[in-house]
């Protein structure tokens, strides 16, 4: 899945810290609702392929709930309830995503999986190390909103590219 997303996600605890004033230990125990979610959506990820009937679809299914808390999260004041809410839905939705984009990378590397798959760890940590340091000065300098359309921004052209490639796979 977009190391963006998780990028963004390393921004929350800021987020959570300025709009409500958490202290760290509250920040942390906030946070375990990503976790949760995370958990939740692996548990669903099977179900998830069997109802979309292919990753790719699963995976481009995905991004929406992903986007929307993601953004309603960053953008909009919710109250905490609903950032945890958001938190949750975002941890689900990258839960369900993450294995269908690690299942497509796999089926298609062939007899070449485990470089594939290495590749594409490096290069998503490599985009943490880059990205971060952007939506973290967006999100200093401007906002949490203008952090989220640089972050938004990326998932996009991701979110376009998934799409474009499930419809040449068909």
């Amino acid at each position: 899945m977009p190391s963006p997303l998780v990028m963004l996600g390393m921004t929350t605890g800021r987020v959570l810290r300025n709009r409500y004033g958490l202290g760290v230990a509250a920040v942390g125990g906030a946070m375990s609702a990503f976790g949760v979610g995370l958990a939740v959506g692996n548990l669903l990820a099977g179900h998830a392929r069997r109802i979309f009937t292919r990753d790719e679809r699963t995976l481009a299914l995905a991004c929406v709930p992903l986007a929307v808390a993601m953004m309603l999260f960053m953008a909009a004041s919710v109250g905490l309830t609903g950032a945890l809410a958001c938190l949750l839905v975002w941890g689900a939705a990258l839960g369900v995503a993450a294995p269908a984009s690690t299942a497509i990378l796999a089926r298609r590397a062939a007899a070449a999986k485990g470089q594939v798959l290495a590749a594409s760890e490096s290069i998503n940590n490599a985009t943490v190390l880059m990205l971060l340091p952007v939506a973290a000065g967006a999100l200093a300098a401007h906002g949490p909103a203008k952090a989220a359309m640089v972050v938004g921004g990326c998932c996009l052209v991701g979110v376009l590219l998934t799409v474009a490639d499930a419809r040449i796979a068909e």
